[in-house]
């Protein structure tokens, strides 16, 4: 079936070729050449033949003998056409890296003048790399057609190629309503011209454009359609008009080569003795005078534009020279300046740092003190909590003036030093396992403090209504998404309740989970399930540690 539907595109060029002649009929032949252009015309016309008759095999037999008449004779636009339809026998045979081989050799050396022969050139590239499925090597050629369509007048032979050339692209690249719009408007051609070939292969790619979307009624339509004029066209195609041609052909073959050997003698030796004539009478002594004196014009030229172009040369060399190095020592100084700015900076950023931590040791060595002279529990709990929240604090301004890098804090580093503090100042009566599963990330201090405060709180929370003396609690910091982390503590205690019993308010660890998580612009989650899991989910800039 594939096979069927190439040859019908053979037809419509055969077709639209004859149709162009009848309009613009070839000039007659010299009375030397009469004989070899008839075997050739009959050479070319048995190649259309058998095209018309879906053989493709012998018309590209045909038109190879063809083509090698018309290169004896030097008769180009014949060249030009015999290579087009070289290229069209072997896209109906399938073959679209043969007949690509052809139409790139017609491109260079037969490129088309007219408009018509541009239209069939490009027609035949699209078709050949729809045979190889290269849909995007097509598209250019595509391109062109639409292009061209306009400029078209209603009534040119041509634009049934087109149309039919766009269907075919719109339906390779799966734009279907756009190739039934082109199938409409060939339709209307096709029956005007009645191109019955054509019209088989319209309507075969017509009704699986309707099947595709889901036009069912219509596609069956046009599949009754395509298997009717599918029919009517084998049928024609039944006639023993083969046989005949061949035997007339083989005949008068005969008396053409005998008289064809005595022709091509006599127009060599002209054509030779006219040669060497002309070269020796015209060209010899002229060309060779007018080629030295250009000659020494030339050189006399180069010779001295070499030279000014030296000089100047030179002089641009220089003055480039020296500003690369007046360049050279201004950037010499920028990034002196600059190297000594950033030191500096290092050293009052470690300076603040520092000055940070003293003095958040301080305001705790005083609140550790006040809770001395304090008898009130509630006071001493939150000295004990603000105490705690300090230290969680603390210990990321101590490592960031401890480590070379006064931005970055080592997440795996920063929550095992929080963890052991917390053992150590607010669990001596509990026994309670932490395990821990920290990613090796390292955040900015804007990152690192809300994480710290957050896990302060939910892992005290964790122990004053989890635990009465034994427990366990996960913490992790894991990569949950591209730049995205989640703290998790869960724990396996009783929990504790959302609100205060007295007032009805949430406690204020769990306002200040809520404040941190909007200032990490994350989503704070807390579940109870066999204890309590608080999880943090926010995106971070990438740092790994």
């Amino acid at each position: 079936m594939t096979r069927l539907l190439l040859l019908t595109f053979l037809a419509t060029i055969c077709l639209l070729q004859c149709l162009a002649r009848e309009r613009n009929p070839l000039p007659p032949k010299t009375t030397v050449q009469t004989l070899l252009s008839k075997q050739k015309a009959e050479e070319r016309d048995s190649g259309l033949i058998y095209i018309d008759l879906g053989m493709p095999e012998a018309a590209a037999d045909y038109y190879h003998k063809a083509l090698s008449l018309a290169i004896t004779e030097r008769d180009t636009a014949v060249m030009q056409f015999l290579t087009g339809q070289l290229a069209g026998a072997y896209i109906a045979l399938q073959d679209p890296a043969t007949a690509l081989k052809y139409l790139t050799h017609e491109k260079t050396h037969y490129p088309p003048v007219t408009t018509n022969a541009r239209i069939q050139m490009v027609s035949a590239f699209l078709y050949a790399y729809i045979l190889q499925h290269r849909a995007d090597r097509a598209r250019p050629y595509a391109e062109e057609l639409k292009q061209l369509l306009p400029s078209l007048d209603q009534q040119d032979a041509e634009r049934p190629l087109i149309l039919m050339s766009l269907l075919t692209y719109s339906l390779a690249v799966k734009r279907y309503t756009e190739a039934i719009q082109y199938g409409t408007a060939a339709e209307v051609l096709l029956r005007k011209y009645r191109l019955l070939p054509q019209m088989v292969r319209l309507y075969n790619q017509w009704y699986k454009a309707d099947s595709a979307l889901g036009n069912y009624n219509d596609a069956i339509k046009h599949y009754q359609q395509y298997k009717y004029y599918s029919d009517s066209m084998f049928s024609l195609a039944k006639a023993g008009q083969v046989s005949q041609l061949q035997v007339k052909m083989d005949a008068d073959r005969k008396e053409h080569d005998l008289q064809l050997k005595e022709q091509d003698i006599a127009l060599l030796t002209r054509e030779a003795q006219l040669q060497t004539t002309a070269l020796q009478k015209t060209q010899l002594t002229r060309n060779v005078i007018i080629g030295g004196v250009l000659m020494l014009a030339v050189c006399l030229f180069l010779g001295y534009n070499r030279y000014q172009l030296k000089l100047r040369s030179n002089h641009q060399l220089k003055v480039k020279q020296q500003e690369v190095r007046e360049q050279h020592t201004s950037l010499q100084l920028l990034l002196e300046k600059q190297k000594k700015l950033l030191q500096e900076k290092e050293y009052l950023v470690q300076e603040i740092h520092h000055r940070v931590k003293d003095n958040l040791e301080i305001v705790m060595s005083l609140l550790k003190t006040q809770s001395g002279f304090l008898r009130d529990e509630a006071a001493l709990k939150a000295i004990s909590e603000s105490r705690s929240r300090m230290q969680a604090i603390y210990l990321i301004h101590q490592k960031l003036y401890q480590q070379d890098s006064h931005s970055l804090v080592n997440m795996k580093s920063y929550i095992s030093e929080l963890i052991d503090y917390l053992k150590q100042g607010i669990l001596p009566d509990h026994q309670i396992d932490f395990q821990l599963d920290v990613a090796p990330v390292a955040l900015d201090v804007a990152y690192t403090v809300p994480i710290g405060l957050t896990l302060n709180e939910a892992v005290t929370n964790a122990i004053k209504y989890a635990f009465t003396d034994t427990g366990t609690i996960a913490v992790s910091l894991k990569e949950t998404g591209r730049q995205q982390l989640t703290l998790t503590i869960a724990d396996n205690g009783k929990g504790f309740p959302a609100v205060k019993p007295d007032n009805g308010r949430q406690s204020i660890g769990l306002m200040l989970m809520n404040v941190l998580s909007e200032q990490l612009e994350g989503e704070l989650a807390i579940q109870h399930d066999k204890g309590v899991t608080i999880s943090l989910s926010f995106q971070y800039g990438e740092h790994r540690a």
